[in-house]
């Protein structure tokens, strides 16, 4: 999970934006099936300094 945030933000960072999760979902059971992370973003202007 912590993976898809870091390309997410990165993404939007090169679009001169900001990454806000919009939502995140988890599939699978620890142990028995392999996780799976689905994330939801956007990107949005960056507040000004």
């Amino acid at each position: 999970m912590a993976s898809s945030l870091r390309r997410a933000d990165e993404y939007c960072k090169g679009q001169g934006k900001e990454m806000e999760s919009v939502d995140m979902k988890t599939h699978g059971a620890r142990g028995w099936t392999p996780l799976e992370s689905e994330l939801t973003f956007k990107c949005v202007a960056a507040p000004k300094a």
